[in-house]
């Protein structure tokens, strides 16, 4: 008799579990938070002295005009300004201007140069507006510091550029042709 007992409370003791347990199930399950939506990663826009880069496309001087538009508009939006610079020294030349600090140049319908006067565009080392000149000279030890006629300029290879009057940061960074009426 003993053991019928035992066994009866067993049973109702798993029972009551099971049942338990089942309530748990069917009780309304937790919300987990919903994902939180991607956030778009900018576009980067990477320049030397042989081309610009943007996203993974790399587009040397004399690239179609075109292409390059279409790669920096889709980079970063529509551009703030564009239309002719008939007075620079190198001839009329078009030009794009983007908020994020990207000034694209173009003859003849081929990227001529570009330039930029913000931090938020560097070299493929790492300069950019604002790096101090011992930066720049470590990232491009050949560099050439030199007072010009627009100010206190730098040149390594292709890749150029403006100092501040105290020749302490970059102001500008720039390749190709520049229309310095800019």
């Amino acid at each position: 008799m003993k053991t019928v007992l035992i066994v009866t409370a067993v049973a109702a003791a798993l029972s009551l579990q099971a049942c338990s347990r089942a309530e748990e199930k069917t009780a309304a399950p937790a919300t987990a938070p919903a994902p939180a939506a991607p956030v778009a990663e900018p576009t980067p826009i990477v320049v030397t002295g042989a081309a610009i880069t943007i996203g993974r496309t790399i587009f040397p001087i004399g690239a179609p005009r075109d292409l390059v538009l279409a790669a920096a508009t889709e980079a970063g939006g529509a551009p703030k300004s564009t239309g002719p610079f008939a007075e620079c020294g190198a001839g009329p030349m078009d030009h794009a201007d983007w908020s994020n600090g990207l000034q694209l140049l173009f003859q003849d319908e081929k990227l001529a140069g570009w330039q930029t006067q913000t931090p938020a565009i560097s070299t493929d080392k790492g300069i950019h507006v604002g790096s101090t000149l011992a930066e720049l000279k470590a990232a491009y030890p050949t560099a050439l510091i030199e007072d010009s006629t627009i100010g206190w300029t730098f040149a390594s290879g292709e890749l150029m550029g403006l100092l501040g009057e105290d020749k302490t940061a970059v102001q500008r960074i720039n390749v190709g042709v520049t229309c310095d009426f800019t």
